[in-house]
Parts: C-alpha cells; sequence; structure tokens
C-alpha cells in the first residue's frame, strides 16, 4: 500500500490531537501545583501554560489555579481592607 502526502498529513493531524488531549498523571499535577507556586517564576508558567494550546488539561488546570490565585488576592484584600476600616472607626 502506497501512502500519499494527505495520509502523512492525517496522520500528524492525529499525533497531534493525541498530545493534546493526553492526560496528566497525578505526579504531573503535583509538580505543577509547586511550579505555579513559585514566587514570580510560577506566575510567569502560570500564565504561559494558561493560554498554551499543547495540552488541553494543563491548560485547564493553569486556569483553574490562576483562578484560585485571583480569588485570594480578593479575599486578602478584602480583609485589609475590613481592617483598615475597622481602626479607622476605633
Amino acid at each position: 500500500m502506497e501512502y500519499t502526502e494527505y495520509d502523512y498529513e492525517e496522520y500528524e493531524e492525529e499525533d497531534d490531537n493525541v498530545k493534546k488531549y493526553k492526560p496528566l498523571s497525578p505526579w504531573r499535577y503535583a509538580w505543577y501545583t509547586i511550579l505555579f507556586s513559585l514566587p514570580l517564576l510560577g506566575f510567569v508558567f502560570l500564565v504561559c501554560f494558561a493560554f498554551s494550546e499543547k495540552n488541553i488539561h494543563r491548560r485547564n488546570y493553569a486556569r483553574s489555579f490562576f483562578c484560585l490565585v485571583v480569588i485570594l488576592i480578593l479575599l486578602a484584600l478584602g480583609e485589609e481592607i475590613y481592617y483598615t476600616i475597622l481602626d479607622l472607626m476605633i
């Protein structure tokens, strides 16, 4: 059987989809959590992975971690504002 150029393109496209949808192992999640927790470098990787198209599971995990970071920052700011107002009232 002879393969045409179209067959090779289709095979490459299938290979990209396999990589794109390959699930992450629990160890990968653990390492990404450690990586994203680094002060400045982790945030850079977090943003890069959140917009990456290479692996959908890694992208979704980075986006969920980013949402968690935003929520924690908002809670910390809210607490700071609350205690500042409370100190001004006393």
